[in-house]
């Protein structure tokens, strides 16, 4: 648990170290080490910083398919969570990434709905900035 806690919420957390994770949190995952305040830690960790937050999403996406529906309903709505005019591209990536992984249970199908909703929500904000908006 320590090694856990200073890779990921250590002074020595760097986005190079989170993008080499994937065998290292598929390994935790895999055998139920992974509990919802390690996930909250890295979900802090990584929020803190854009390249960082690259990282961990591409890694994220590698480690969908280890991830069970409670997983992913949990990165889900981290993503949720952001405020619309904060979301990117690689936000809505993500989503769909995770929505796909989901697979076919009642859960993923919610899971789904969920991320159709913010995907809808996203584009409705991106149309009612326009393209000559300076936020865009």
């Amino acid at each position: 648990q320590q090694v856990f806690d200073e890779f990921f919420a250590g002074p020595k957390c760097h986005e190079e170290l989170v993008s080499r994770s994937e065998g290292f949190l598929r390994i935790l995952i895999s055998e139920n080490c992974l509990k919802e305040e390690d996930f909250d830690l890295i979900w802090s960790s990584i929020s803190k910083n854009a390249a960082r937050t690259n990282a961990f999403y591409r890694v994220l996406k590698l480690l969908a398919d280890s991830l069970d529906t409670k997983q992913i309903l949990y990165f889900i709505e981290k993503v949720a969570d952001k405020p619309v005019h904060r979301m990117t591209g690689t936000d809505i990536e993500l989503l769909q990434d995770l929505a796909v992984q989901s697979g076919k249970s009642e859960d993923a199908k919610l899971n789904r709905e969920k991320v159709l909703i913010i995907v809808w929500r996203y584009l409705f904000y991106e149309v009612q900035k326009g393209p000559n908006d300076p936020k865009r």
